[in-house]
This record gives C-alpha cells, structure tokens and sequence, in this order.
C-alpha cells in the first residue's frame, strides 16, 4: 500500500476554504517579473519564506491577524501556508496551533491533517499515534475519505488484531463513495496478499476500475499485476507491457521504468536494450536521477548488453552532479577493477571512494581503509588512516570494518592517539 503521509494530497483540500482575495498574485520583481523572494514581515514578526508566494505577502500578513483571534477559516488558510515546501521547519509548530483551532471549530480537513502529521512526526512536531488515531477516527467516522485512507494506512503498519479488517472496511467506505485512491490502495492489499488472502481477480477489477476514472498509476499497477501474476491470475507479460506503454505515454515514471526493465530482459517482447536505454535517457533528462543510476547499471554489469565501463561511469557521474551521491561508490568500483572500455586505476578510485566516506558511506570508508593499509599504485600506505576509517565505520555499525580494525589493530599497527 503506498504509505507515509498524503501531507499534500491534504493540504491541495484546504484551497477550497481560501477566500478569493486571499488568492492575490505573488508580488513580483520589477526588473525581472520573478516573485519576490522574501514578503514583508508578518503579525507575528515573521516573514513570508524564500521563494515561496503561494498567496500574496498582505495576505498572509492579514490572515496571520485573523488566525490569531481565533478565525478558523484564516487559521486553515495559515496552517496550509505554513506546510508548504520551503517554509522553515519551525513554522510546523505554528501550523499545528491553527489547525487546532480550524479543528475545534469542526473542520475535518484540520482532523485528517494533525492525523497526519502526528502519524509520523515533521519536524519538531514528534510522532504521537494516539493524537494520529484521535483525529483521523473522528474525521474518519465523519466520512472524510482522506482520513479514511490515512488511518487505514496506519492501521495496516501497526499490525494489532482487528487494524487489518478495520483498514479493509474503512477503504471499502470510502471506495463506496466514489474515492479512487482508495480503489488502488485496496487493489495493492489483494495484489500483494500479506495483509489479507490475495486476490488477483479482485485487484484487477479495482486497477479496471481506477483505470477508467482516469488514474494513470493504476495502468502501472495493473502491469505489475500482469508482469508478476497474483492468487488466481496468471502472469501475462505481453499484457503488462501494453499496460506500462499506455502508462509510460501518459508521463508514469514508475511504467516507464518497468517498461525499460522489460525492455532490457526481453520480458512479453522481443528484447530491445536500445528501446529501454531511450526510455530512461528520457527520465533522465526530466531530472529522475535514478534513471541514470539504471543506465550507468545496465552498462557496468553488461547484463544485458555488451558492458562500457566508460559509459557506465558517465552515467554515474551525472547522477552525482544531480544530487545521487550514492553513485560514488559505484564509480570507485568501477575504477577499483575496471572493466570493458575503463582501465583499473586505484588511484582515480581513491578520491570518489574519500568523498563517499566523508558523506557517512560505511562501505566507502572500508574500501578506501583496505587500500591504504597496504597502499596500492600511486597511494601510499596510510595504516592510521585506515584504523580512523575502520572506526568510524564500525561506529555506524558496519560489522565488516569491526572485523578489519580488529585484525589491524592485532598486527601492533594503532593509529596515533
């Protein structure tokens, strides 16, 4: 079941309550038309954060002054601000005070949002399932079909006698009304069966049922239904690639991504790696830095076409510019062993593996620590550095580096206190 919070599922409810004059353009620069950065200070000496402008700065300044004396129109209009993306973490307190307040006054958008954010925690605001529960029961036995989906969620990774039969009733309600998010989350329960029998039947009808209201990831779940076969519907790979095809034309990232995987393994069609390399070079070029950890994969591994190691480490070394860091270490392997099309260098190696570790990477500090015990090419043997890597990787809890420091200790080679 997809899981963690629908925080701005939620909030997206809250727009409804927002007053037209609340809904002002962003105030803009004059030289370059860009919203202004930073809004005027608010009532309560704050002001509107970087970047963000989502209602305009006199706006929020006056809902501020209304949301303090109690309105609970203004205070959702606030608490919908303040959760926003790219507000200060702090403003996450201030959030919750106005959605107390909205909640008090029966707003049941404000119940499902505290449920939400007391599931899990955000923040400073710590996780408190007996708050989550209070509020999503009450919005739930309402009727509100955000709730209903929240509560069955946390219900289902709880796991006490009597949560599953309670989450499969409260879906079923709020499917009952119409609610296609609740379809899906229902069709992934009968799909995956450990939480109930499974039931592929069942979890087509309802992916079908998704389908036809227009929920493009319900193609995607339906392919994996077909791709991997369910209690009573047998696999059908030539269908789950039609299905991730209609998926991937209406911008699924996760059909594409199957799509190229089956693409790759020759899975209900003929293999094509040319075909699957485009669909992830195109997700790549949206900014989904794990297609290009997949391509750079596909060409080291040389799985399912002939490897580049060349290749592979350019793939690598974008995703790495984009933010994926854990890409590092597969281009220090890389150049660790080499491959076809890529010489072994230990020494071009060292720095990606150094720049690992230092992103808290246990593994890289273990590589890095094995090379320099006895050095290699044009590294030195550096035994004290080792032993510190060796450590701070056993204190993150990498029992491997335990071993090893153990050992290099033993040989009487202790690091300088």
């Amino acid at each position: 079941m997809r899981s963690l919070s629908r925080l701005i599922i939620v909030v997206a409810v809250f727009a409804a309550v927002t007053p037209a004059w609340a809904q002002q353009a962003p105030r803009s620069n004059p030289e370059t038309g860009a919203a202004s950065e930073v809004g005027p200070s608010t009532a309560e000496g704050g002001s509107a954060p970087v970047g963000y402008a989502a209602i305009s700065a006199e706006a929020f300044e006056r809902m501020t002054v209304l949301a303090n004396a109690g309105d609970p129109v203004a205070a959702m209009v606030l608490a919908r601000e303040l959760v926003e993306p790219g507000r200060p973490m702090d403003d996450m307190v201030k959030a919750v005070a106005y959605l107390e307040t909205a909640a008090a006054a029966g707003n049941l958008a404000a119940h499902t949002m505290l449920g939400v954010i007391y599931v899990t925690g955000v923040g400073p605001i710590a996780a408190d399932e007996t708050k989550a529960v209070t509020h999503l029961d009450l919005a739930a036995q309402a009727g509100d079909n955000g709730a209903r989906r929240n509560f069955a969620d946390l219900l289902l990774r709880r796991g006490e006698a009597g949560d599953a039969d309670r989450a499969i009733v409260l879906l079923t309600d709020a499917l009952m009304t119409g609610d296609l998010d609740a379809a899906i989350d229902l069709a992934e329960i009968y799909a995956i069966g450990n939480i109930v029998p499974g039931d592929g039947l069942k979890a087509r009808d309802l992916y079908e049922l998704a389908i036809v209201g227009d929920y493009t990831v319900a193609l995607r779940g339906l392919g994996d239904l077909y791709r991997y076969g369910a209690p009573g519907l047998d696999m059908d790979p030539a269908r789950a690639v039609s299905l991730y095809q209609q998926g991937s034309e209406n911008g699924d990232v996760g059909a594409k991504q199957a799509l190229a995987e089956m693409y790759f393994w020759g899975e209900g069609a003929a293999a094509n790696v040319e075909a699957g390399v485009a669909l992830l070079e195109e997700l790549a070029a949206t900014g989904q830095t794990g297609a290009l950890v997949q391509l750079g994969d596909v060409f080291a591994t040389g799985e399912v076409t002939e490897a580049d190691g060349a290749r592979a480490v350019e793939y690598y070394e974008q995703a790495v510019e984009a933010g994926e860091f854990s890409s590092l270490v597969r281009i220090a392997d890389l150049y660790r062993t080499g491959a076809p099309g890529l010489a072994a260098s230990v020494a071009e190696a060292v720095p990606y593996y150094a720049e690992a570790a230092g992103d808290g990477d246990t593994y890289a500090m273990r590589q890095l620590a094995e090379i320099l015990i006895d050095g290699a090419e044009a590294v030195p043997a550096d035994r004290a550095r080792a032993a510190d890597l060796l450590r701070s990787a056993a204190d993150a809890g990498d029992a491997e580096a335990e071993v090893l420091l153990a050992k290099l200790l033993s040989e009487g080679e202790r690091p300088a206190p």
